[in-house]
């Protein structure tokens, strides 16, 4: 099982429709001890009370012959049990990533207090965060593309063709413009003012919101992301 790459068995626990313990119970208490043991691997019980009904209204949604029914019934029934599991596992894990309001204030309130500190704005830093963030992005670009793959069906290629890439070659031509783009500008002063020199300072706003849409999550978050550090600002970024 582990070498398939088996994390977790989830496997179906029978018991009484008011949810008490059966003679079948405690047989499958036992396999469960017994394939622990055998595969090393955690298993997880999972309540099948009512699956095999609906494993049979199914078959008979679909037009099962009754004479067949009985080979297909216990596989569409684990299936139900499995399904079960993981729509769990997604709400809890769904749970556990959402801020809640506290903690979305204090995320911002630190970033604006980062900012304030004036950390961002030399240009040497913005050029140094952009460096680290290239760095960080080559180190973990196989990883990236797995995720890609797996979240959107995007090959290696694609995946690099259409965001890895793309991104990279972005923060690329960030940190070689970024001094031209933030130098002061020179522009012709009033006539009021003719003995004055005027310039125009392009100042950043401060902590930045970034949200991005599901179907380009790498570029459309990291790439405006760059441009945020290369323009002195924090960010705080919703994929």
């Amino acid at each position: 099982a582990q070498e398939k790459g088996v994390g977790v068995i989830v496997c179906g626990m029978p018991v009484h429709a008011d949810g008490t313990a059966s003679e079948q119970t405690e047989k499958t208490k036992r396999f469960i001890q017994a394939l622990q043991s055998k595969t090393g691997l955690p298993v997880v019980e999972e309540d099948e009370r009512f699956t095999t009904l609906q494993a049979k209204e199914t078959q008979m949604m679909g037009g099962v012959k009754q004479g067949n029914r009985k080979k297909t019934v216990d596989s569409i029934a684990a299936s139900y049990i499995l399904e079960s599991y993981l729509q769990r596992e997604n709400q809890k894990r769904k749970k556990e990533q959402i801020m809640n309001n506290e903690e979305i204030c204090d995320l911002i309130a630190a970033q604006k207090k980062f900012f304030n500190t004036g950390t961002t704005l030399p240009v040497k830093y913005r050029i140094a965060a952009l460096k680290n963030l290239h760095l960080r992005i080559k180190d973990r670009e196989s990883e990236i593309c797995a995720a890609l793959s797996a979240d959107l069906g995007k090959s290696a290629y694609e995946s690099f063709m259409c965001e890895v890439g793309l991104v990279l070659s972005e923060i690329s031509w960030m940190i070689r413009n970024t001094p031209k783009l933030a130098k002061p500008k020179k522009v012709a002063s009033p006539l009021t003012q003719f003995h004055a020199k005027s310039f125009v300072i392009k100042e950043p706003l401060g902590t930045v919101l970034i949200m991005s849409p599901w179907n380009y999550p790498f570029l459309l978050t990291i790439a405006p992301l760059s441009n945020a550090i290369a323009a002195g600002n924090t960010a705080i970024v919703k994929p």
